[in-house]
């Protein structure tokens, strides 16, 4: 049943009943996904769909916690199956591990992570885990003495350090010290019987739906879509997703302009959009996702199809080099990957690619073909 420590439960089939052991360590991963009021809900959905073979615990932003995955039961987000999995539990915040400490502690990451502070806080307490930052070292030999006391709280980057993995999230200005302190802080309230409030969740306002026809919707709202396909229309060379100068104002040529990205676009389901013009919650999100990509080329949960994968240069392997490699390297990066962006597909650069199969379920050869290029760009991040 889903726990009364969340404010909503989007279950993920992505998960398999305990096979025995204790959680001991609670991971930090970030959703490599914008900041936005409805992120947690965003990827909840993501995580619901059984193809992406992915999920955590949990998915926290700045004003919901949402559950995914049963306490006692194992997420998939370690990329390791057991005992890892099921011995630590994963929650996934919103923002990039590219992202400044500053960035980190912009007013919507204080609010996330006090959020997510109160809530770790209260796991610590229930199963017995210190409240401390712990290292791969530190990980793997609580992980492997299944002893709760000497766990603590991590990130992906430590999962990873503990088992030869290759991720760095959730990056390397996560403000670690002061989100130890804040959930330090939680704990001895809890401890002393008086837990702090927890600010109430915010109700999360629905997109509103737009269409030609709804004259009252217009202003910022339209001229926030017209810029999302204005950068999709851009980045894929469409001319038809252009909707003409970003005038606040949904008219004739703004609605052929929705009709042809719904034309090409998934939903996070992978199901295809309605094509009917209307801006409704399943295009706003499919439109919102699609637009951070062609803005900032980088990894969202949702995997919306609308922008296609960047077509194979070659088959690449070790040795070899050039701007292909380069490209390969930097999307590796970008993914969370630890790699030298250097332009030289090597030994190193073909160990990389190796985790990077096995964590995707793929051939394991260190080629980049077909499967693995495609995979760099569409596969969940976990």
């Amino acid at each position: 049943m889903p726990s009364p420590d969340f404010d909503s439960w989007i279950p993920s089939p992505n998960c398999k009943p305990s096979t025995g052991g204790n959680v001991v360590a609670l991971a930090v991963h970030d959703e490599e996904y914008p900041e936005l009021d409805t992120s947690a809900e965003d990827v909840g959905l993501f995580f619901q769909n059984p193809g992406r073979q992915a999920s955590t615990t949990g998915v926290i932003d700045n004003n919901s916690k949402v559950q995914c995955v049963e306490y006692g039961d194992t997420a998939w987000h370690t990329g390791h199956g057991d005992p890892w999995n099921f011995r630590i539990e994963g929650y996934e915040h919103s923002g990039y591990a590219r992202q400044s400490e500053e960035e980190w502690l912009d007013p919507y990451g204080v609010e996330m992570l006090e959020r997510s502070a109160a809530h770790y806080a209260k796991r610590c307490h229930d199963l017995g885990i210190p409240v401390r930052k712990i290292d791969g070292a530190q990980l793997r030999q609580a992980v492997l003495a299944n002893d709760p006391a000497q766990g603590g709280i991590c990130g992906h980057k430590d999962i990873s350090d503990a088992t030869d993995g290759g991720h760095y999230d959730p990056g390397y200005n996560f403000p670690w010290d002061y989100f130890i302190a804040r959930v330090q802080a939680h704990y001895d309230d809890i401890a002393a019987g008086s837990p702090a409030p927890v600010p109430t969740p915010a109700p999360v306002t629905p997109d509103p739906v737009i269409h030609r026809r709804n004259g009252a919707i217009q202003g910022a709202t339209v001229t926030e879509i017209q810029g999302f396909l204005k950068a999709v229309a851009d980045s894929v060379g469409e001319s038809d997703m252009d909707p003409g100068p970003a005038d606040g104002v949904f008219g004739p040529r703004t609605e052929r302009a929705v009709m042809a990205f719904q034309q090409r676009a998934k939903d996070a389901d992978g199901n295809p959009l309605e094509v009917d013009g209307i801006v409704g919650p399943k295009t706003i999100v499919s439109l919102r996702v699609c637009a951070y990509i062609a803005a900032v080329g980088a990894a969202v949960a949702v995997p919306v199809h609308s922008v296609p994968v960047p077509p194979l240069p070659r088959v690449m392997s070790n040795p070899c080099n050039g701007p292909d490699a380069t490209r390969l390297q930097q999307q590796l990066s970008d993914r969370t990957w630890t790699i030298t962006v250097d332009g030289f597909y090597g030994g190193d650069t073909e160990a990389v690619v190796r985790q990077f199969q096995a964590d995707k379920g793929l051939r394991v050869d260190g080629i980049t073909g077909p499967n693995t290029w495609a995979a760099l760009w569409m596969s969940p991040l976990t």
